[in-house]
C-alpha cells in the first residue's frame, strides 16, 4: 500500500509538471509558384490541451448530429469551402444562405467557446519571391518557401508553449499532427525535427516545445483537422479581402487568434 501510495504521489507531480497540447494543422492555398497558384499560403492550427481533448471530441459529434437532425443531411467530413459551394455532401441539397452560414457559425462557436489556443499563419509568395530574387525556378522556390513557412509557424508554436510555461510554472509540450498531404507533410517532418533536436539543459524550463515525430491524420478520419479546416479556410478569406465570412464571425476570429505572419503583417484583420 505504501509504495502504491508513493507512486501515485510521484505520477501526480508528473502529470502536474508537463502539460501536453496537441497541435492539429491544416492549410489552405497551395505552396507553388506555377502561374495558376494561391498567392498566399495559409496554415490554421488548433492547439487543444490534452485533458481537454475528450470534451472538444464529444462537442465536435453533438454539433455534427444538430445538423443531421436540422437539414437530414450528414456531414462525415466538414470541407468548409465546400460548405459555401455546397458541394461534396452538399451538392444538390437545399440548403439556403441562412442555413449554409448558421452551420459555419456552429464551428465558429466550438473554434472560439472552447479552451483551446488557435494559430493562423498567413504566407505570402510575392513577400517571400522578393526576397529571394536569387532563386528563379519555380521548383527551388517552393522547397525553399515551404522550408520557411513550417519554419516560422513552429516558431510561432514553441514561442506560444514558452509564454504558457513561465505563465504557469509547468512545462509545456506539443504535438503536432497534420492533415495527410505527403508533399508538405516531408517539409513540416523535416522542420518539426530540428526543433526536436533542440535541448539546453541549463535553460529554466529545458524540455519546453514540441516533441515527437508529425503525426499524419486523414482529414476524413478526424474530426479536429476537419475542424483545423474551418480555421485555415477562414483566415485565408479573410486574408484576401473576401466577403466570404461574416463580420461578427470575423471578429470572433480575430480576437480569440494568435495571428503570424512571415510578413511582418496580418493584413486584412483591421
Amino acid at each position: 500500500m505504501l509504495s502504491r501510495c508513493i507512486f501515485s504521489k510521484n505520477l501526480t507531480f508528473a502529470i502536474r509538471k508537463y502539460k501536453v497540447e496537441i497541435l492539429f494543422v491544416d492549410e489552405s492555398g497551395d505552396p507553388g509558384f506555377s502561374p495558376g497558384s494561391s498567392p498566399l499560403f495559409v496554415l490554421g492550427g488548433i492547439c487543444v490541451p490534452s485533458h481537454k481533448w475528450k470534451e472538444l471530441f464529444w462537442q465536435i459529434g453533438r454539433t455534427k448530429k444538430e445538423i443531421t437532425q436540422r437539414y437530414g443531411i450528414k456531414v462525415p467530413e466538414i470541407r468548409t469551402s465546400k460548405l459555401f459551394t455546397h458541394r461534396g455532401t452538399l451538392f444538390g441539397t437545399r440548403l439556403q444562405k441562412k442555413d449554409t452560414l448558421w452551420i459555419y457559425g456552429q464551428f465558429i462557436n466550438l473554434l472560439c467557446d472552447s479552451s483551446v489556443t488557435l494559430l493562423a499563419g498567413r504566407y505570402s509568395k510575392e513577400t517571400f519571391r522578393q526576397q529571394n530574387s536569387s532563386i528563379s525556378e519555380a521548383k527551388h522556390l517552393k522547397r525553399a518557401f515551404s522550408e520557411r513557412v513550417w519554419r516560422h509557424y513552429f516558431h510561432s508554436l514553441e514561442d506560444f508553449l514558452e509564454e504558457k510555461t513561465e505563465r504557469t510554472g509547468e512545462t509545456q509540450n506539443a504535438i503536432v499532427c497534420y492533415d495527410h498531404n505527403p508533399e508538405q507533410e516531408r517539409y513540416a517532418r523535416k522542420i518539426a525535427r530540428e526543433f526536436v533536436g533542440e535541448y539546453d539543459p541549463s535553460a529554466r524550463f529545458p524540455g519546453v516545445g514540441i516533441v515527437e515525430d508529425i503525426v499524419p491524420r486523414d482529414s476524413e478520419k478526424s474530426y479536429f483537422i476537419q475542424l483545423a479546416d474551418v480555421l485555415a479556410y477562414s483566415f485565408s478569406q479573410i486574408a484576401l479581402g473576401m466577403p466570404t465570412i461574416p463580420t461578427e464571425e470575423k471578429a470572433r476570429l480575430v480576437s480569440k487568434a494568435r495571428l503570424v505572419s512571415g510578413d511582418g503583417e496580418w493584413v486584412g484583420v483591421g
